[in-house]
């Protein structure tokens, strides 16, 4: 897996991930997370993967599918939930959940957008 800033990229394909710290119980639900007063809503998640995927089309001419990934440390008893292509999990759940991830890009994919990483922010 390559990664630079909260974009990390491997054969299971393009992940943006969202880190969030929250000091109450978290609940992932109603296309947002809600912990006490504060909501991270799903639409934000997916407006902002969809950033990095034009990145990557206007780098590459071509565009990958980026899966929004909001990575929640703190209370979280649902531990994973994914809803309207957005996937919340804990934060020490999150690299057993990318490992189990199959393979999305061929190795030619792979290799065109591992190329285009390090330029994504630039």
């Amino acid at each position: 897996m390559l990664a630079l800033g909260g974009e990390g990229l491997g054969p299971p394909g393009v992940f943006l991930l969202d880190t969030k710290r929250l000091s109450q119980r978290a609940v992932a639900g109603e296309d947002r997370l809600r912990a006490g007063r504060v909501h991270h809503l799903g639409a934000a998640s997916r407006a902002a993967a969809a950033e990095p995927g034009e990145q990557f089309e206007s780098l590459t001419g071509r565009r990958p599918w980026v899966q929004s990934v909001v990575v929640v440390w703190g209370d979280f008893p649902q531990g994973e939930h994914e809803e309207r292509h957005v996937m919340y999990v804990h934060g020490t759940k999150l690299l057993p959940w990318l490992l189990d991830q199959p393979p999305k890009l061929e190795a030619e994919r792979l290799h065109v957008f591992g190329e285009a990483l390090p330029r994504l922010r630039q």
